[in-house]
């Protein structure tokens, strides 16, 4: 059984919905989350379709508008990449702040 269908058994057995969707060489699951802060994150878990890569993306849980504030973010998400080799943080061309999170070689869910 692929990592996908064991995680949709869990979910399920959990009563957890998640929206599917796919792309050529992937399938992913996603949810929106409102957080009391006030953004809306958006957890993304893709599977590839050879089985062996699991990424879980949050995105949309940092908005910078303020120019200072950017450069600030900026050096923050440098520092923050320089300390953990496994969770990459970026900011995309909207100003928001993503997490990508990765795992290779099977990653087991179950």
């Amino acid at each position: 059984m692929s990592n996908l269908e064991q995680f949709k058994r869990y979910l399920a057995a959990n009563n957890i919905v998640l929206e599917e969707g796919s792309s050529e060489d992937t399938d992913f699951l996603s949810m929106d989350n409102k957080m009391p802060s006030g953004p809306t994150v958006t957890v993304v878990i893709m599977f590839d379709r050879d089985d062996d890569q699991v990424a879980i993306f949050s995105v949309n849980y940092v908005s910078v508008d303020d120019p200072l504030k950017r450069k600030a973010c900026l050096e923050k998400v440098n520092e923050l990449n320089t300390h953990y080799s496994h969770n990459k943080f970026i900011l995309n061309h909207q100003d928001d702040k993503s997490s990508p999170l990765n795992g290779v070689n099977s990653l087991q869910l179950m």
